[in-house]
């Protein structure tokens, strides 16, 4: 699968992204693998998070944050332990931004259909 990443003068894509979920149905793990471009150049200056999304509770936090290495790659891994889960991936980043202070946060949704079951990633989707 590709997917293209828009924010406001950032782009970017996300080229591997695959889920899977433990046999006992408790954990559930999500990973995605792209990089961050801003104006046409690789962008290092943003901020990668996973969230679980919850309509009528706090959002809880799936991975730890995950910056982008000198060229703009990131790859990032959570994992949650809901019965249904919502993965979003936020980006916070000032591409486009008039001050180096301040950071636009975009997020995306990643659907359900990236889940595999079982311990190991064995389709990438590209």
């Amino acid at each position: 699968m590709t997917s293209s990443l828009l924010c406001d003068g950032c782009s970017g894509l996300v080229k591997d992204l695959f889920m899977w979920k433990d046999v006992d149905g408790t954990a559930k793990t999500v990973a995605l693998r792209g990089y961050l471009r801003c104006r046409q150049q690789p962008y290092t200056e943003g901020k990668l998070k996973l969230y679980d999304h919850d309509t009528y509770s706090m959002d809880e936090k799936m991975s730890e944050t995950v910056y982008p290495d000198k060229d703009g790659h990131f790859y990032i891994k959570g994992t949650g332990y809901e019965e249904r889960l919502n993965p979003r991936l936020y980006i916070y980043h000032n591409c486009g931004s008039l001050s180096k202070w301040c950071y636009y946060k975009t997020y995306f949704a990643i659907p359900q259909s990236r889940l595999v079951h079982g311990e190991f990633v064995t389709t990438y989707f590209i």
